[in-house]
């Protein structure tokens, strides 16, 4: 094909040919890397980055990343999902520091990327051999590859030797990967349902490459990582990195932080500890790390350990940033400057000797061998091996159903996100009565609620009632539904509305059915009623000769629609079990709600109910009473502390808590508790059965958005104002909760109850802000169809406008405020024309340049002058622009204005990804934002 490119469509040659003849006016040895990186993030499709989970990094996060990882000049470095070559380009430019000796080629033997998108593979080449453009042999090592497909010194890519060889043409040579000081990465963000399947077997010839399942045996074979299925992709490269890794080498990731809470990630918790010394865990709830990516992100950095004894003594630190890293790493805006202002935080952090927390970041120091010790008790505890307490033959009963480690010593999991993320308030209550808290899992066992398999037939609902009502008349009524009136009439048999939407009508004798609890909703108090349950429970015995009429008659029905032929039917049955058979399932005393929002509620089970699998039955521990731990679940503590071991779900306030996470949660100790304080718990418990629980949010505060909306401000008024937090019976509770922990006196107390919920007040507030703005959003998208990226900037800086009118402040309101009065210089601007420093022998000022070509030249007093001019003309409406005559008030304006419009750029960053999810549309949203922003504040409208 030669020099030809070949189009899909004639029509679009005329596009291209323009876009070469813009390429052609640009000199690509002077991009910065970021702008590479910013062509990356805005022309790969939306396709290909859903399918390769490619986002590009803020180059903040790199660079502290390349300074815990890269510590000499001639370390050998891999970025195995280079994007953009954010990551290599500033290890170049990082090795290039601390060795100023090293030329451009030495340096590209150091750094080795790989990328699954040929596109990705070639930017990062691009913007690597743009770091010095005269060398010859200017070869990055970049291949484009799956990276899973790549093996330690293996041939990876080929690279010309030489460009010419007289009378040989041109020679290559295999490039492979040596040991390597550091492995640093973005791996790609692909959740575990989107990644491939093998379709063949291994018997078959699979799995094929791409694939789940090859993936998983690529790091289980390679690096002894056995993870389990629901693992997102960047999972695997952890093991698979480790691989390349010298035995002392380091691995800097930026992923997802998910991985530090739930089941899968657990195993590869396991698999860092048994292999790496965990350095430091960061976080930052002030910005996002991904550009374009709606997901909550952490940076680990590892060093790789084979001493058991080393990595038990390690401290891990864990890092919640409190600022932007923009401000953490402030600098002169030199390479050298971004790499001293990198290395400090990172000594800063690794020379923390205690815990510590301020304005900046707080740090919580936790040994790799307690981690280590608490995943082993979380995995005895759900295993039933709590050491306090055993079945009599020997055997602990089950907690779950979840896969897990069976030997006794084996890692299970832990919470490792709340060391990062948990308000400063529950470190201070856990830290100073630490001796009093324990896993609930040592107080309780905890079992799913009855998982029928199919809700519409084992779950119907009685309508005898209604039928009665119906059909006074024994005759019309028996005609009608088929049963003696009275018969229904005295209860032995009762007519239920079960199947599709509840439409078919059965008749079952009522000692196959009992009150069902189905979710948290119906139950109106702290004690579960059968007044309460809107629906019955099927609850037939095998084996089906032995049932009555109607309920065979029910059981045959069912097998006609195909009930029997569900997985969870059909794993029901055993030889002394049919598949309609749920009976012999133990009623917890109490019932866990699995999913939550703004009601905290642990219902009694005092009338002995069945609980639908919405529900976790809850069966203390040996020695424990039923009521005051029902007590001790409802308190305050225990909803403090649910929120940090539970998982949000979306924005709507919702909280989802899987058995493991309750079982693990922390909280005030019973098991030593004095008679006088469970009596205490218990009569504190009967209070509460006294009333139905009220919302953790006022009546008015929820309702508040829906009134104002159909101007019903009058009535909001009337709504009560106050909360579950306000109760007095709560507040007792508390107390004597806290007096469990060991709070000597009332006035401790009361300081603690206060700040308890005062922190819950705000918390749930701002979730409920949140989710009015959820809906918002919602409605908008619903009533305008995607709605315009310049209308929803128009709508932000509205909102803006009027919350944070102080991100609209322009060039001249920082002028007028450095106080220089008359002594000032005013140059004119151009219309047309990018703006330039330029300085050499001859001449200082502003360069104005459409492509290469320079339009005009606006001379000015020196480099502190152009500079300034130059950031304010990007930033103003092209006019005259005002500058400070003395040059030490333009070096300081200039300081002062570019750190005020960083700052400006993160907050309508961070503003725009809260309400975009699509990146394309964040990125046009956020020029369109910037721009309006520029114009300057305009006065609310009334």
């Amino acid at each position: 094909m030669g020099r030809r490119i070949p189009f899909y469509a004639d029509a679009a040659v005329q596009g291209w040919r323009g876009l070469i003849d813009q390429i052609h006016e640009f000199d690509f040895s002077k991009l910065d890397y970021e702008v590479v990186g910013s062509i990356f993030e805005r022309l790969i499709g939306p396709e290909e980055r859903h399918k390769y989970g490619q986002y590009y990094t803020r180059v903040e996060v790199v660079d502290l990343i390349n300074s815990f990882c890269i510590r000499t000049g001639d370390a050998k470095v891999l970025d195995p999902a280079c994007g953009g070559g954010t990551f290599l380009v500033r290890a170049y430019a990082r090795k290039k520091v601390l060795a100023e000796n090293r030329n451009h080629r030495d340096l590209l033997t150091d750094v080795y990327g790989t990328d699954i998108s040929q596109f990705a593979a070639h930017l990062t080449t691009m913007n690597l051999a743009t770091r010095d453009l005269v060398e010859d042999e200017n070869y990055p090592r970049v291949g484009r590859s799956d990276f899973f497909n790549v093996l330690p010194d293996s041939p990876f890519v080929k690279l010309p030797q030489k460009l010419k060889s007289e009378g040989l043409g041109i020679k290559y040579q295999n490039i492979s990967i040596p040991p390597l000081d550091a492995v640093i990465a973005n791996p790609p963000y692909v959740r575990q349902e989107d990644i491939p399947r093998a379709k063949k077997k291994p018997k078959d010839g699979g799995p094929e490459a791409g694939t789940k399942e090859f993936y998983s045996r690529r790091v289980e074979q390679m690096a002894n990582a056995k993870l389990p299925g629901r693992s997102d992709l960047h999972c695997y490269f952890w093991p698979h990195a480790s691989t390349f890794l010298k035995p002392d080498g380091m691995l800097g990731f930026v992923t997802s932080s998910q991985w530090l809470d739930v089941e899968y990630g657990f195993h590869l918790q396991r698999w860092l500890l048994q292999n790496f010394e965990i350095l430091a865990l960061l976080e930052s709830p002030v910005e996002p790390w991904f550009v374009g990516a709606r997901v909550a992100t952490t940076v680990t950095i590892a060093r790789r350990c084979d001493s058991a004894a080393k990595r038990e003594a390690n401290t891990v630190r864990f890092v919640q940033l409190r600022k932007p890293l923009s401000e953490l790493l402030e600098h002169d805006e030199t390479t050298l400057g971004a790499v001293l202002a990198a290395d400090a935080l990172r000594d800063e952090i690794l020379q923390i000797a205690n815990d510590v927390t301020h304005s900046r970041y707080r740090c919580r120091l936790v040994n790799q061998g307690t981690l280590w010790q608490e995943g082993v008790d979380l995995g005895r505890i759900m295993r039933g091996e709590d050491d306090s307490a055993e079945d009599a033959d020997g055997e602990a009963a089950s907690h779950s159903e979840s896969d897990m480690p069976k030997a006794a010593d084996d890692y299970y999991g832990g919470k490792w996100g709340v060391f990062l993320r948990a308000p400063d308030l529950w470190f201070e209550l856990t830290n100073q009565y630490s001796q009093n808290f324990c896993a609930l899992g040592q107080l309780v066992e905890i079992r799913f609620g009855v998982k029928s398999g199919k809700d519409d037939f084992f779950y119907p609902k009685d309508s005898a009632a209604d039928c009665l009502e119906a059909f006074a008349d024994p005759v019309g009524f028996e005609h009608e539904y088929g049963v003696p009136r009275s018969q229904v009439e005295n209860g032995s048999i009762k007519l239920v509305l079960a199947g599709d939407k509840r439409g078919e009508l059965h008749a079952i004798e009522s000692e196959y059915l009992e009150p069902e609890v189905h979710s948290l909703m119906e139950v109106k108090g702290f004690v579960a009623r059968a007044s309460d349950c809107s629906r019955l429970i099927f609850l037939a015995p095998s084996p089906r000769s032995s049932l009555k009429k109607w309920a065979k008659a029910y059981v045959k029905w069912g097998e006609e629609r195909g009930v029997h032929l569900g997985s969870t039917c059909a794993q029901r049955v055993t030889k002394e079990k049919e598949w309609f058979d749920l009976t012999g399932h133990r009623r917890g005393v109490a019932f866990w709600p699995k999913a939550q929002q703004y009601k905290h509620a642990i219902p009694l089970n005092s009338d002995n109910l069945q609980a639908n699998c919405n529900l976790y039955d809850l069966f203390p521990e040996e020695g424990v009473s039923g009521k005051a731990l029902a007590a001790l679940l409802n308190s305050t503590p225990v909803i403090l502390a649910k929120h940090q071991f539970g998982r949000p779900v979306g924005v709507e306030g919702n909280l989802k808590t899987e058995i493991v996470d309750v079982l693990m949660m922390l909280v005030p100790d019973l098991r030593h508790a004095p008679r006088k304080t469970i009596l205490a718990l218990e009569a504190a418990m009967d209070a509460l059965a006294e009333r139905e629980p009220k919302q953790l949010l006022s009546e008015r505060r929820l309702r508040t958005m829906a009134f104002k909306k159909s101007g019903k401000y009058s009535e909001l008024e009337l709504l009560a104002d106050d909360s579950e937090l306000d109760m007095p019976d709560r507040r007792a509770l508390d107390h004597t909760v806290l007096e469990l922990l060991g709070v000597k006196t009332k006035k401790e107390r009361d300081e603690w109850i206060n700040r308890l919920y005062d922190h819950l007040r705000h918390f749930f507030d701002e979730t409920r802000r949140k989710e009015e703005q959820a809906i918002v959003n919602k409605n908008t998208t619903k009533r305008k169809g995607a709605v315009s990226p310049q209308d929803l900037a128009t709508q932000l800086a509205a909102e803006l406008n009027t919350h944070e009118p102080n991100l609209f402040r322009s060039y001249k309101d920082f002028f007028l405020d450095a106080g220089v009065g008359d002594s000032w210089i005013a140059r004119e601007v151009p219309y047309e024309g990018v703006p330039e420093v330029q300085v050499d022998l001859h001449d200082v000022g502003v360069r104005f340049a459409r492509g290469k070509k320079q339009i005009e030249f606006v001379a000015m007093p020196s480099e502190a002058h152009a500079a300034l001019a130059v950031l304010a003309i990007r930033e103003m409406r092209r006019e005259t622009v005002q500058l400070p005559r003395a040059e030490l008030a333009c070096v300081t304006l200039l300081r002062d204005y570019q750190a005020f419009i960083d700052k400006r750029d993160q907050r309508l960053r961070i503003t725009v990804a809260e309400r975009v999810a699509d990146e394309d549309v964040q990125t046009a949203v956020f020029a369109l934002l910037v721009e309006q922003v520029r114009r300057g504040a305009k006065a609310p409208a009334n």
